[in-house]
């Protein structure tokens, strides 16, 4: 697809206003310009961002478009142990993903889980070498907490898809100050009750978002996300496909379709497991869907929503609950750039 200009320039321009005004200030209002079908690909190492337009791509979102078959893992390795450190982080981000979400911690501290299951039910640990549940990945990631200002560690969920792939949600990548995070990583097959690991995705090349995600910032300094936008995807730098597997992606759904989801919910035993879940698409529109037969809480976001073919379709983003689609042009732009 065709890049239509360097944002350096523009992200200066929106900083310089955003120091001028105290009220809330809109990136799709700044020149009036229609931002909406804008992907910005950040580029980790320069630090830089490149927007891409998908106005060439229609947006034929009923199209039943696939873009890239679900694949399984060609070389399954052994569980590797985390580290005591690095376990103690990894819970230590869980506790403040909860807190940030208004899940008391101490009750996480006890091990004690808050709310109902939910219909979402463990994963046993001898499942977890079996597909599609190794393709999903417990997110760490550091970001500036608007609250006091202190960079700490939070975590999320996120999934395999294509060559080099991660997909998530967009608010697991920005902080609340909307900075890009850093530090992310992704923890495949990820048991905290055990401490181990399959593999790791770490050291991201690129960050690819829709433009539309960042609406605004508050008086306050927070980010504003726009929900309609709210999905991402993390390239990195070496392709571990072979390790984790996909799923396949494709733009079709429809209400009444299954949607099965994969995560990490913190109110179910702290965060540390995977939970799977089945439910029924209950409304779909060009970019959110919204599904029922399921409860969810924070950690899940970025989780998988796909279909019994394992093809995914979404991304689960919101309490409702509710996830942002894989519609057909974002679709179509990761596929003719080789992404998937």
């Amino acid at each position: 697809m065709k890049k239509i200009f360097n944002c350096s320039l523009f992200s200066i321009l929106l900083f310089i206003l955003l120091g001028m005004f105290s009220t809330v200030v809109f990136a799709n209002n700044l020149d009036g310009e229609d931002i909406s079908n804008r992907l910005i690909c950040y580029d980790v190492a320069t630090g830089t961002e490149e927007c891409y337009d998908l106005d060439e791509i229609q947006p034929q979102f009923y199209n039943e478009i696939v873009g890239c078959e679900a694949q399984e893992a060609t070389e399954l390795v052994e569980d590797h142990k985390l580290s005591e450190q690095e376990l103690a982080d990894i819970k230590e981000a869980d506790k403040n993903t909860m807190e940030r979400d208004g899940i008391d911690s101490e009750l996480l501290d006890e091990g004690i889980e808050p709310y109902a299951s939910g219909n979402r039910f463990l994963v046993p640990n001898a499942n977890l070498k079996e597909f599609p549940y190794y393709t999903v990945a417990k997110l760490m990631y550091s970001g500036q907490n608007k609250v006091n200002g202190n960079t700490l560690n939070y975590t999320a969920t996120g999934f395999a898809l294509g060559k080099k792939l991660c997909a998530t949600a967009a608010h697991c990548i920005f902080d609340g100050a909307g900075n890009i995070v850093t530090n992310f990583k992704a923890y495949y097959r990820y048991n905290g009750v055990k401490g181990t690991y399959s593999c790791i995705g770490q050291n991201p090349e690129k960050f690819i978002y829709y433009e539309a995600y960042k609406e605004g910032i508050s008086s306050g300094g927070e980010l504003i996300g726009d929900i309609n936008y709210d999905i991402a995807f993390v390239v990195w730098s070496k392709s571990i496909v072979s390790k984790t597997g996909c799923l396949g992606a494709t733009s079709d759904v429809k209400v009444n379709d299954t949607v099965n989801t994969l995560g990490y919910p913190g109110d179910l035993k702290s965060g540390l497991r995977l939970y799977r879940a089945t439910g029924t698409v209950s409304s779909v529109s060009d970019l959110r869907l919204s599904y029922v037969g399921f409860s969810t809480a924070g950690g899940q976001s970025g989780s998988p929503l796909y279909n019994d073919a394992y093809f995914a379709f979404g991304v689960h983003t919101h309490s409702g609950p509710s996830g942002r689609r894989i519609d057909y042009g974002v679709l179509s732009w990761l596929q003719s750039n080789g992404y998937i």
